[in-house]
């Protein structure tokens, strides 16, 4: 009788521990920052430098360089964190360069923080422009294929090596990597100098790929730091749009600052009747999630218009003041003199 309860015992152990395992592996979206996690509250990622409140909001309250990396400020090694601890064992890393090599990348677990490192040599060379950082992870749970990925895009330049690759279109392009189960692919992120152009109030277009292939009717969700969010669905290409919003009015126009930064973040969500088999467990539903993060600044014709409008004051001041100047000198009498006659 205790042998058949000890081996009951084992058994029900057996069959409750996958499910322990499972319930520790994150079946939400994954995204990268370039800032250690120190809280994580309600699912939202407050990474923040020492001293700052986070805004609960993807990439914290601080939204300068430290939350996103400028591309005037090079390093030879970068590291991302993840918003999540919850990956599976088989969850990979890989960065693809430019010029379209694709190189496996570690990824460090610790008990509250999961990172990835990768190299990005000094000075114009096979990491110059634009480097594609992926984190893919995948398993099956029932019959459903969950599959989640994380991007980061860096800019790797330095106007100080100049700008030899102005006209090659294989490093100017966005890229994409076949074998990530859900990206986004965003067009226009920065210019022949690979200097960002995204400003508040462009129109940006993307298009979301699964392994691969256009991903129709994906939804996704773009949120910015400030707290603005809108929804969108890919048509059967994959492809959709949206505007940015134009979110940056200082209390007083003397406080604006035209490179101040904003950050958004772009989730997709892709799921459907998917049959298929990983690792040796076959599916017939899939979800799949992708994030991408990118930074914007306030709208040119914002501060240009504070400029032209600073230009017509001063001119309104300065021919104000030459008239009140041409009328009182009109106002003025010759001096003459005046001789009595006795």
């Amino acid at each position: 009788m205790k042998a058949f309860i000890k081996t009951l015992t084992i058994a029900s152990f057996l069959l409750i521990l996958p499910l322990v395992s499972m319930a520790s592996i994150s079946k939400d979206e994954l995204w990268f920052s370039a800032m250690p996690k120190m809280t994580h509250e309600s699912g939202h990622d407050t990474n923040r430098p020492a001293g700052k409140k986070s805004g609960g909001r993807p990439g914290g309250a601080d939204t300068g360089h430290s939350a996103h990396e400028s591309e005037h400020r090079p390093k030879p090694e970068r590291t991302y964190w993840l918003n999540s601890c919850g990956i599976t064992e088989d969850a990979k890393a890989f960065l693809l360069r430019p010029e379209g090599e694709v190189l496996p990348v570690p990824i460090k677990r610790e008990e509250h923080e999961v990172s990835v490192k990768v190299k990005t040599p000094f000075g114009e060379g096979p990491a110059h422009g634009a480097n594609n950082v992926y984190l893919a992870d995948q398993f099956v749970d029932g019959k459903t294929l969950y599959a989640n990925s994380a991007k980061w895009l860096t800019i790797h330049h330095n106007c100080g090596w100049g700008h030899e690759h102005k006209f090659n279109k294989k490093r100017l392009l966005p890229q994409s990597y076949s074998i990530i189960p859900l990206e986004i692919v965003v067009d226009n992120l920065w210019d022949s100098n690979f200097h960002s152009t995204v400003m508040s109030g462009d129109t940006i277009s993307l298009q979301v790929l699964s392994f691969g292939k256009p991903a129709a009717k994906a939804t996704v969700t773009i949120e910015s730091d400030r707290g603005w969010k809108k929804q969108i669905t890919t048509d059967e290409q994959g492809r959709a749009s949206f505007q940015m919003v134009r979110d940056y009015y200082p209390d007083a126009w003397n406080l604006f600052n035209r490179s101040k930064p904003g950050k958004f973040k772009l989730s997709a969500l892709y799921s459907g009747n998917i049959r298929g088999e990983y690792n040796g467990q076959s599916y017939e539903n899939a979800k799949m999630t992708s994030t991408f993060t990118w930074r914007y600044y306030p709208a040119r014709n914002e501060y240009v218009s504070y400029t032209y409008g600073l230009i017509a004051a001063f001119l309104a001041l300065t021919f104000s003041g030459l008239g009140v100047y041409i009328y009182r000198e009109r106002r003025k009498k010759p001096y003459k003199e005046i001789t009595l006659k006795e």
